[in-house]
C-alpha cells in the first residue's frame, strides 16, 4: 500500500513491446515493467455508503439523499458535495485507474 492505493506490477502480457531492427535482423523486444498504483474504488465505494451519501442496491452503491444536509440551502448543499467530490478527486489524480475512480465517485 502506498497513499492508500494497491501497488501492482505490469501483467507480462501487457507490457509495451516493438519490433526493432538492427544490421538486418529484426528483434522483438519488450521494454521493463512499471508500477501502477490502483485506487481501491471499493473501499471507496464502502466509506460512501458509511457516511449516508450513498446506499448499497443489488451489491452496487448507487446515489442517495443525505438527511443531514437537509437544513441547509440548495447552494451550500451544491458546494458542499462539490468540496467533497474534489477532495476526493484531487487525492486519487495520480493513480493509474484515474478515469475509472473519477467516473465511480462522479456517479454517487
Amino acid at each position: 500500500m502506498f497513499l492508500s492505493t494497491e501497488c501492482k506490477v505490469t501483467p507480462f502480457e501487457k507490457f509495451q513491446r516493438r519490433y526493432i531492427i538492427r544490421e538486418g535482423i529484426k528483434k522483438l523486444v519488450s521494454f521493463k515493467p512499471r508500477i501502477q498504483l490502483i485506487a481501491p474504488i471499493k473501499l471507496l465505494c464502502d466509506k460512501l455508503i458509511a457516511n449516508k451519501y450513498a446506499k448499497l442496491y443489488k451489491g452496487t452503491a448507487v446515489p442517495t439523499r443525505n438527511g443531514k444536509l437537509i437544513h441547509l440551502s440548495n447552494e451550500m448543499i451544491v458546494e458542499h458535495f462539490r468540496l467533497r467530490l474534489n477532495l476526493i478527486i484531487y487525492y486519487y489524480s495520480f493513480t493509474s485507474n484515474f478515469t475509472k475512480t473519477k467516473a465511480r465517485i462522479y456517479y454517487i
